[in-house]
């Protein structure tokens, strides 16, 4: 039985320093989700609008699962380093419980086109957010289609930043 979003009513952080959103449903329904269980980034991010609360993207992206040896960078180290960037260099923004880290995840070929979940990401997107990713390669291998993206990102005063292997 699949329901839709209707808005996100509420936000807490657990103890554990995980996003929930209290999200009402059409179908008259109202209940507690964790973030990293939610697919209605349009609801979120209006609500967080409307409580001047920003999101930090940690966006890491492989083509395949079976990317691994010297020359790919895992998932896994993606992941960790901008976490860990995260913390460091934006520990001042996650402090008053403002801004949400959201990590995603993508297995899917940048060559041709930027996944369609990212694309809409992006759209959905506010002023000040922020998308971090390992390398420019990670978001786009299309030179047309990423500049495209990149200047959709920064017509709303976003621009992703790259973090570069140190």
């Amino acid at each position: 039985n699949i329901c839709e979003v209707k808005k996100v009513v509420n936000h807490r952080i657990t103890d554990a320093g995980e996003w929930q959103f209290r999200i009402a449903f059409t179908d008259g329904t109202v209940e507690w989700v964790t973030d990293s269980l939610t697919d209605c980034e349009y609801a979120i991010q209006e609500y967080m609008a409307l409580h001047n609360m920003n999101t930090i993207y940690i966006v890491s992206r492989v083509s395949s699962k079976d990317q691994v040896g010297p020359t790919h960078v895992s998932l896994e180290h993606q992941t960790d380093t901008l976490t860990k960037t995260v913390q460091d260099e934006f520990d001042y923004l996650l402090e008053n419980g403002m801004t949400r880290v959201k990590s995603l995840v993508y297995v899917a070929s940048v060559f041709r086109e930027i996944p369609e979940a990212l694309a809409c990401l992006v759209e959905a997107c506010m002023p000040g957010d922020r998308f971090l990713f390992y390398r420019v390669d990670r978001f786009g291998r299309n030179v047309v289609r990423y500049l495209a993206l990149v200047d959709e990102l920064e017509q709303t005063r976003l621009g992703p930043q790259e973090l570069l292997p140190r």
